[in-house]
């Protein structure tokens, strides 16, 4: 018995001489901010590196999964972003709705159009107030040349979320394209007052700057009704 007790203290006694043996440590955090450093900088595959040594048991972990998703969508690293997010999606956590967000934009820049749409229906029914998961629905009918149907869909989206310039701008480059100069011209102006910190506003003026000159190049000319016919015949006569 006596035995039995010094061996299981013995056992004891070197758990806890390993435990007080130094070990250089470097918190998550350092590799964290290294790595968003990098991803500021535009260096994704430095910022790629330092995401992926934090491990899945750190309170950084799925913070570190979500900026190594886009870091990985910046730099084309579509297939990879796929692995990623599947795995991240397995284990929902307060960054899961962005993380489908930027899955399914990989899956339309790679023209997966079909499975884009079976993770939109999937993202939808877990997070059915996301609607920017509806307006990825109108990029694919845009992309898909479905223009009608893009055009219904984004403005069910403006009828309930009015400030959303990204589906202002879309529509305004459909008419634009189409050769609806004042229509196109009004849906830009929309894009640019309703959210000044917006992704599209840049976009927006150029191509508002360039309707007005006459210097946009109409893809596919409308062959309806203009309800703005004189007006766009004023601005083409400048």
């Amino acid at each position: 018995m006596i035995k039995q007790i010094a061996f299981l203290m013995a056992i004891v006694s070197s758990f806890v001489v390993n435990a007080q043996v130094d070990y250089d440590y470097v918190p998550s955090g350092e590799d964290f901010i290294k790595g968003y450093n990098h991803l500021s900088k535009g260096e994704y595959d430095g910022a790629i590196k330092y995401f992926e040594k934090i491990h899945q048991s750190d309170t950084n972990y799925h913070l570190a999964q979500y900026n190594k998703i886009i870091a990985q969508f910046n730099n084309k690293q579509y297939a990879e972003l796929e692995i990623t997010a599947l795995k991240s999606i397995q284990n929902e956590n307060e960054y899961t709705s962005d993380i489908y967000y930027w899955y399914i934009e990989s899956l339309i820049k790679s023209k997966s159009y079909e499975k884009a749409n079976k993770t939109i229906l999937t993202a939808l029914n877990a997070f059915p107030l996301y609607f920017e998961y509806e307006y990825q629905s109108a990029m694919i009918l845009i992309d898909q040349k479905k223009l009608n149907e893009a055009i219904k869909l984004l403005h069910q989206i403006l009828n309930i979320h009015p400030q959303h310039s990204k589906s202002h701008y879309s529509l305004a480059k459909i008419k634009a394209d189409q050769g609806y100069i004042t229509e196109a011209i009004l849906g830009f102006e929309m894009a640019i007052i309703s959210n000044r910190l917006s992704s599209v506003l840049q976009q927006s003026y150029i191509a508002m700057e360039d309707l007005m000159n006459n210097n946009y190049k109409v893809i596919d000319r409308h062959k309806g009704e203009n309800s703005f016919k004189t007006l766009d015949q004023m601005i083409q006569s400048k």
